[in-house]
């Protein structure tokens, strides 16, 4: 996994293939490998992928330290975002509130999830099109 294209190959292979995180959000995305902060810009709520019943989609991004050697891992988390239909920030930005220490490859993962509101409580849909996550990048 240490090479070009052992990285390419995490990052293009769809691991919730109906749910694609690419495909919900499509719109130019950055990985800052210095800050381990991840950008999506040009954000049109309009063209974000609503899976039928949700009202809110909720993006979660972290970066997973793993040792493909002993399978130890760490994962640092961002705070998530949730859009809901009126969303009208144009970026996103998520930055891990811990860093990575060095156990291993560096992957940068990036989650979404659907959500349902009813009387103010949001509920989480649970099937294949409503929760999706991938790999955006790997720090060689």
């Amino acid at each position: 996994m240490g090479t070009a294209t052992g990285a390419q190959h995490l990052c293009d292979f769809e691991y919730t293939p109906d749910c694609s995180p690419h495909a919900v959000l499509p719109f130019p995305c950055s990985m800052d490998w210095g800050t381990y902060t991840f950008s999506i810009s040009d954000v049109d709520v309009t063209q974000v992928v609503f899976s039928p019943g949700a009202t809110h989609l909720v993006v979660q991004f972290g970066v997973l330290d793993f040792d493909f050697d002993t399978l130890a891992y760490h994962l640092h988390l961002a705070d998530a975002v949730v859009l809901s239909k009126s969303f009208s920030n144009t970026r996103i930005r998520l930055t891990p509130t811990t860093f990575p220490n060095g156990t291993g490859t560096v992957l940068a993962v990036c989650g979404v999830r659907y959500y349902q509101e009813v009387g103010g409580v949001k509920y989480l849909l649970n099937s294949k099109d409503s929760v999706g996550f991938g790999v955006v990048g790997v720090g060689l």
